[in-house]
């Protein structure tokens, strides 16, 4: 939907403008004369490599890269200069490849994440779990990704780092998306993401 809307600071007109591309949003600000301040885009890059169905199967850093490079070109789009806001990244673990653990008993059986408790991330969903608040620096998401993509996957347990605040990971070197395709700043998201397991 498109909004006129006015500045709490200065009482100046902008507009607000949405479109969609397959599971991404483009939120478009301009300013009263109609010329662009700022593009916001949400969405998942791994639903993305899917053509924005799914996110059920593997995802490398490399597919990363290639997404994001990919969109990119599409878009005319210079990812240096495209600022990080906080994100969610993680894994999923296809437990039949491995064990016999069904995914659902495990986040039922899963309490607390480093003395926070976890509950329930949507509402009447058993399936579906998140520790710490809103205000925290992150917090951890676990769910039954063959819950919500039975097509796709089998017995997947999807676990979550949700980035709330980007303080730590920009003192890292982690500022905009090129950044990502860094070696070093991909082991720093693999080993926070781990540590953030281990405390489980």
């Amino acid at each position: 939907a498109d909004e006129k809307k006015y500045s709490k600071e200065t009482g100046e007109v902008y507009y607000i403008y949405k479109r969609k591309y397959l599971n991404l949003t483009f939120v478009f600000c301009l300013n009263s004369n109609k010329e662009l301040k700022k593009l916001t885009i949400r969405g998942s890059i791994h639903k993305l490599f899917n053509n924005g169905l799914h996110n059920a199967n593997k995802f490398s850093f490399k597919d990363l890269e290639n997404t994001l490079k990919t969109f990119s070109d599409t878009f005319g789009i210079d990812l240096k200069k495209c600022v990080l806001y906080p994100f969610e990244y993680g894994n999923n673990l296809y437990l039949q490849d491995f064990c016999k653990f069904d995914a659902g008993e495990i986040v039922l059986n899963t309490f607390c994440e480093n003395r926070k408790i976890f509950n329930p991330n949507v509402a009447g969903l058993d399936s579906s779990i998140i520790s710490g608040t809103y205000n925290s620096e992150y917090r951890l998401k676990m769910y039954v990704k063959s819950d919500e993509f039975p097509q796709y996957c089998l017995e997947t347990l999807r676990v979550e780092t949700q980035q709330k605040k980007m303080r730590d990971l920009n003192k890292k070197g982690i500022n905009v998306v090129t950044d990502l395709f860094i070696v070093k700043n991909q082991r720093t998201l693999y080993e926070k993401h781990i540590d953030n397991l281990k405390q489980i």
